[in-house]
């Protein structure tokens, strides 16, 4: 369902004329981190390349852990058509061996990777499940999750969220760190939210496009799944007890690459 409600929004999005249309060169693939400001992401890109297509390549579970970041698999129909029409696709790929093969099968030579601190996006995550309660039907939540104290929800999000959250990130940064053939472009949700102008031009000069016609930012909205686009937000709604449990799962060099501070 997901797939399919983004691949027509883009697509209605795009029916333009003609005249005005603007495609990119090749398959854009944009991979985040869930609760990073995926969306806008993406829909800020797809108002740049009007009259591109765009189409969900990951595959969403009928049943299982936290969606969407246990062992996301690509659906190959869908990637190839990505590829081969020069689409448009956002999605949260694993790095996974055949995530990475597939990746390679299809000669992709570039990706977005997009990352946010897992402290201030497992709150993101934890009001997205309770906001979209069809959730509810796919993973195994508690029976009675909604009815948990806040507390007991970030508990629960922290082992269930933040943990695989952290090992989609350590997973790719080890990848990039052995890996010469694919050229990701790293990017963070605290620096879009900084200055989104500046942030979609440098993605779109990874890509060898001129995005200087790109001078207006979207405007977040809950439409793009855009809660309140906090920093720290963590900082202040954690007991202490979470804060250090926190802070104890994060990998040192996440400081260091991404200057988010403990």
């Amino acid at each position: 369902m997901r797939a399919l409600l983004i691949g027509m929004g883009l697509l209605a999005m795009s029916t333009v004329n003609a005249a005005f249309e603007r495609h990119p060169p090749e398959a854009i693939i944009i991979n985040t981190l869930p609760k990073s400001g995926s969306i806008y992401y993406w829909m800020s890109l797809g108002t740049f390349f009007k009259g591109t297509g765009s189409l969900c390549v990951h595959k969403d579970p009928d049943h299982g852990p936290p969606y969407p970041i246990a062992a996301i698999a690509i659906n190959e129909t869908n990637f190839r058509t990505v590829v081969d029409k020069k689409f448009l696709t956002q999605n949260h790929l694993t790095a996974t061996p055949e995530n990475i093969a597939m990746l390679k099968k299809y000669g992709v030579k570039k990706m977005l990777l997009h990352v946010r601190d897992p402290r201030q996006a497992v709150l993101s995550w934890l009001h997205h499940l309770k906001k979209n309660t069809i959730y509810n039907k796919w993973f195994d939540l508690p029976d009675d999750y909604i009815e948990m104290e806040f507390e007991d929800q970030v508990d629960w999000n922290i082992e269930n969220f933040f943990k695989p959250a952290v090992q989609f990130i350590e997973d790719w940064l080890d990848f990039m760190e052995t890996d010469d053939e694919l050229k990701i472009h790293l990017t963070t949700f605290e620096v879009m939210i900084q200055d989104p102008v500046s942030f979609i031009q440098e993605a779109l000069a990874f890509y060898d496009v001129d995005g200087s016609e790109f001078t207006t930012p979207l405007k977040p909205s809950s439409g793009m799944h855009f809660r309140k686009g906090l920093v720290d937000e963590w900082r202040e709604v954690m007991t202490d007890e979470q804060k250090e449990l926190v802070n104890s799962l994060m990998p040192e060099r996440f400081f260091e690459i991404f200057g988010w501070e403990r």
